[in-house]
């Protein structure tokens, strides 16, 4: 009898849990990627740091677990070890090396997504993508953060969106933590699509400190990379002062922002949109001012203040999409002392190309990832098909730089990898690069695509003003690369 009633008991139990479950639909999506590829990124000419040959496995898989139209909680894990990528080589640590064993499962999305009762309030809570509204590519915020966005219908043709974001907090000094505040107004008619914002970026006295702290600390061990903290805040500072952080450059590590004479703030203006009015011709642009103003420190300037305008123009023909790019950033003037004049960055981010500026999978030469300092213009040709389950990209991209030789020559900039691959090369206006890539996508099935991606970089320094820099460098990065591609 007691064996019948334990029997019953967990038959219910067991009944109960499926019926629960099934008030929740659950929606598994994602993307699984394995790319092969040779490539030589280094443009130092002794002292590779990476093989030229690379496997690699990014795997996002995504659950949505949907209560509702108005109510569900999603999370996306990233098997991977690379913090900025998410992606893993093969016989690297962490899981990929023999055995196969270690911690390499993150969290990159984790938020809930809600609609306020009675009303058309839509809020998401947690960790989730945070962008400033862009038309063109990426300019001063685009990465996975923690925070609360909504967004709120006005009118059938008017909206708001607001967000607040805490990009970076220790929670081991008072007053360590970095919050930004974002607030559009998105306008759309017919073909028409125009969206002013706002951004300002409320920085604690110790938040520089705190991770001036962790960078010596990993500075100490011989680790190479600066982590995702510096990869953001130092599209914040001037290209000088981010020699405050890193013992060992020129700069004075023992020098804490926590001292600064003014609490760091930075604000935003954008205005963005898109007309396609005149289909299959489109027309989109961005226009985007800010700064960022942390007093001074030593009689230096701790101020970073510019601007950034970019055009795309495109035109939808039956075989392919031909398009234009071009951009315009405010650069560095001839005095180190007076902080940038270039657009400072919570965390840029413009993959415009696939190889140069971060818009691939992993083996981007991030040749200007933060186009502050930069000008340059683009050809594409994107989804040229001539046969079924078969197209192709090619796009060929100029980049010059608009910071003053000055910068180098006063030895205020010591490297043109300063700040480092984090944020891009730093180009003067003497000095210039192309690439080109050739990217081919099949159709394997539905869900599944082989492609062959080519790329090549011609990097032209002025050796007159890259004199005294560290090292010599090579003109030349490539990269040629086999890649599958699952979403599901």
């Amino acid at each position: 009898m007691k064996r019948l009633i334990a029997l019953l008991l967990s038959a219910g139990i067991c009944l109960g849990g499926a019926s629960a479950s099934r008030a929740v639909e659950l929606q598994a999506t994602g993307i699984w990627q394995l790319g092969w590829s040779w490539q030589d990124i280094d443009l130092q000419r002794h002292g590779n740091t990476s093989d030229t040959f690379q496997a690699r496995t990014r795997i996002r898989p995504q659950f949505s677990f949907i209560a509702s139209e108005n109510l569900q909680g999603v999370l996306q894990l990233e098997v991977g070890r690379n913090i900025g990528t998410g992606n893993a080589g093969w016989g690297s640590e962490h899981g990929w090396a023999i055995g196969t064993d270690g911690t390499n499962v993150k969290t990159r999305f984790a938020y809930l997504d809600w609609v306020v009762p009675g009303a058309q309030t839509r809020l998401r809570m947690g960790l989730q993508f945070a962008e400033v509204p862009s038309f063109t590519f990426t300019t001063v915020m685009g990465v996975e953060m923690a925070g609360v966005s909504l967004t709120q219908p006005l009118t059938d043709w008017l909206g708001v969106s607001a967000a607040w974001y805490r990009p970076y907090n220790d929670y081991s000094l008072p007053h360590d933590s970095i919050d930004a505040f974002l607030l559009s107004f998105p306008i759309t008619a017919d073909g028409i699509t125009v969206t002013p914002w706002a951004m300002a970026a409320s920085v604690g006295q110790s938040a520089f400190a705190g991770m001036d702290e962790r960078l010596y600390e990993r500075a100490k061990t011989g680790a190479s990379s600066w982590g995702s903290e510096i990869a953001g805040m130092g599209s914040l500072l001037p290209a000088n002062q981010i020699s405050f952080f890193v013992p060992g450059t020129g700069g004075m590590p023992d020098k804490r922002y926590a001292t600064s004479d003014r609490h760091p703030f930075g604000w935003w203006l954008g205005l963005g949109g898109e007309i396609t009015l005149f289909d299959p011709f489109s027309f989109a642009t961005d226009i985007v001012y800010g700064k960022f103003d942390a007093g001074s420190l030593a009689g230096v300037k701790i101020q970073r203040e510019g601007w950034l305008a970019a055009v795309l123009a495109s035109y939808q023909l039956d075989f392919m999409k031909p398009a234009l790019l071009f951009w315009y950033a405010s650069g560095d003037n001839a005095s180190p002392w007076d902080g940038s004049e270039r657009l400072p960055a919570v965390y840029a981010d413009s993959r415009i190309t696939r190889f140069g500026t971060n818009g691939g999978w992993y083996d981007g030469a991030s040749l200007t990832r933060d186009l502050a300092g930069s000008w340059g213009m683009g050809l594409r040709l994107d989804g040229i098909t001539f046969a079924d389950q078969l197209s192709h990209n090619l796009r060929v991209t100029y980049y010059q730089g608009t910071n003053n030789v000055e910068m180098v020559r006063q030895g205020a900039v010591r490297s043109p990898l300063y700040p480092g691959h984090s944020t891009g090369y730093y180009l003067t206006t003497s000095d210039r690069a192309i690439e080109c890539n050739f990217e081919n996508f099949y159709n394997v099935y539905k869900n599944l695509t082989a492609s062959l991606e080519l790329g090549y970089i011609y990097l032209d320094l002025d050796k007159a003003v890259w004199a005294n820099s560290a090292g010599k460098f090579k003109n030349h990065m490539y990269k040629a690369g086999v890649y599958l591609t699952y979403k599901y």
